[in-house]
């Protein structure tokens, strides 16, 4: 009888240590930066996974590609930019409506908004970063991370294992309409 217990210790052993292995390198991927916020701002970012879980968290539905419905939870797209802090004019709207977010993947994929298609006072639209999807974290070929527009029928902008954020400044749109000699370059305008 002694024999066995031993046996049987003698296997458990390695196998509680393993498993605490894992359960060390998962708390530690949390803390691991997975998104850089960068570009027209006051306020450089670089986030870990546990930074953006401590942030105010929402939770959406929306339908996927293959036509299933899946509850989806991150921070809102808007509310990341803002805390970067864009450079922005003091008035209404300022320079937001001449802003665009640049949503970039580890694959080099990209997509843009507008800054004011992000702010709740411009639509009632919720634009997601996400984390996690029917409450566990993103499959590895989605996340960690992954933008979820949950409105838009064709996909192109559900951007996924993002990795970077870019706010940029398209500026006045009369000045990039013109050539040196101050004359519009769109047709028709003189």
């Amino acid at each position: 009888m002694k024999t066995s217990v031993f046996c049987i210790i003698r296997r458990l052993v390695p196998a509680i240590f393993v498993a605490g292995l894992l359960a060390a390198t998962v708390v530690a991927q949390t803390d691991v930066a997975v998104l850089d916020i960068r570009g027209a701002i006051e306020q450089p970012l670089t986030l870990a996974l546990s930074d953006l879980q401590a942030m105010p968290r929402v939770k959406l539905k929306a339908q996927e590609k293959g036509g299933g419905e899946a509850t989806f939870e991150g921070v809102a797209l808007y509310e990341l930019v803002m805390r970067a802090k864009p450079k922005l004019t003091e008035h209404c709207c300022g320079n937001a409506i001449n802003t665009v977010v640049v949503i970039k993947a580890a694959d080099n994929y990209q997509a843009t908004f507008s800054l004011t298609e992000l702010d709740p006072k411009f639509g009632h639209r919720e634009i997601l970063l996400a984390d996690r999807r029917e409450g566990r974290p993103l499959e590895a070929r989605q996340g960690p991370l992954e933008i979820i527009v949950p409105d838009e029928t064709v996909r192109a902008r559900w951007v996924r294992q993002v990795n970077l954020i870019e706010i940029l400044s398209i500026g006045d749109v009369r000045e990039a309409s013109t050539n040196s000699s101050g004359r519009s370059t769109v047709p028709g305008r003189f």
